[in-house]
């Protein structure tokens, strides 16, 4: 096992060794930016969506999903993708 120490992220400390600073001062970090899409992933709709009135619509539409998940479901489950 080797021992090791380790610092606060909030409280970097500098290190030196013969006047020469260390990239654990925080005045020779540099910093990276990394540029993000802000689109959301989100997969294209099915089925059109619908306010459902009572408990006939909701099981009426939870066999009309599984009928859909259905299609190619095989397939699906070796390749391991979700629906």
């Amino acid at each position: 096992m080797v021992p090791f120490t380790t610092t606060p992220v909030d409280k970097p400390r500098a290190v030196t060794i013969d006047g020469e600073r260390r990239e654990s001062d925080p005045a020779t970090l540099a910093v990276q930016s990394v540029e993000v899409s802000q689109e959301p992933d989100v997969a294209p709709r099915l089925l059109p969506a619908k306010v459902l009135q009572n408990d006939a619509e909701a099981i009426a539409a939870a066999h009309e999903l599984a009928a859909s998940a259905q299609i190619n479901a095989a397939n699906r489950d070796r390749q391991r993708a979700l629906p």
